[in-house]
């Protein structure tokens, strides 16, 4: 699916901050982390997957400062190795380690909401003591959930998915943008994305209401790549108006060769 940096993640570094101490916001801190990077992320990411490396790295920054070296080695042989992104993400963590070794609260989470056409960016962080706590749940969980090697076996995949299947709205923006040529909606294949697994649709619904604008504009890219046409004020209300989300909790892949991604 093709995606477009016009409304890419360079926009976060328009504003600086000059603010120093003990009041500084870690959103702040966070764009800073990425400042000297914000060339090499990959052209396909949105400003939530530079934003989702960055916390990464920062968590993975914090971790090495509280772990002995060979088990954190441990720790990001887990990483996913996808290329361009883990030398990326390994950049970010020597960045975060060596310039904000003092701000030692973990990013749990954040969220990027659009105001006067800026994107504004807040986080949510953690004590040390409760994130890794929560560490330690999670993996408690996924254990006690079945993650087994009998899963895999049978083609388990540790995702879930939904399918985002436009529905009027979307047609009727698209028609007015394209009189003569028009979507049939009979016609139009919706699309699938794996997410990160969840035990049950409510929690996935939680995930999608802060997460929900990532499918919005891809979805409104993958038709129309100028960002000025998109509808500006963008809502979950509104989201859920212009698609059928179906949830799907366990994803199987019953296919013998090897799943690619990119």
């Amino acid at each position: 699916m093709a995606k477009s940096n016009n409304n890419g993640v360079i926009n976060l570094f328009e504003k600086k901050s000059d603010s120093k101490g003990d009041g500084i916001k870690y959103s702040e801190l966070l764009e800073r982390l990425m400042e000297p990077f914000e060339n090499e992320f990959p052209e396909e990411f949105y400003q939530e997957d530079a934003l989702s490396l960055a916390m990464s790295a920062w968590n993975f920054a914090n971790l090495k400062d509280i772990m002995p070296s060979e088990e954190f080695e441990k720790v990001m042989n887990m990483a996913p190795d996808s290329g361009e992104d883990i030398v990326l993400l390994k950049k970010m963590i020597d960045r975060k380690y060596k310039e904000f070794r003092n701000y030692d609260r973990f990013i749990a989470d954040f969220e990027l909401k659009e105001e006067g056409g800026e994107p504004i960016l807040s986080v949510l962080t953690q004590e040390k003591e409760a994130y890794l706590q929560e560490m330690v749940d999670e993996a408690d969980a996924q254990v006690n959930d079945g993650f087994d090697e009998d899963d895999y076996e049978e083609g388990f995949v540790n995702r879930s998915a939904i399918t985002v299947v436009p529905k009027t709205p979307f047609f009727e923006w698209y028609k007015a943008l394209y009189p003569d040529n028009p979507i049939r909606e009979e016609i139009k294949a919706a699309n699938t994305y794996l997410v990160d697994y969840f035990n049950a649709p409510s929690e996935m619904e939680a995930w999608l209401d802060k997460r929900f604008d990532y499918f919005f504009k891809s979805e409104l890219n993958e038709w129309h790549s100028k960002t000025k046409d998109w509808p500006k004020k963008r809502t979950y209300a509104m989201f859920k108006e212009w698609f059928q989300v179906i949830s799907c909790m366990e994803v199987y892949d019953t296919e013998m060769s090897p799943v690619r991604k990119g």
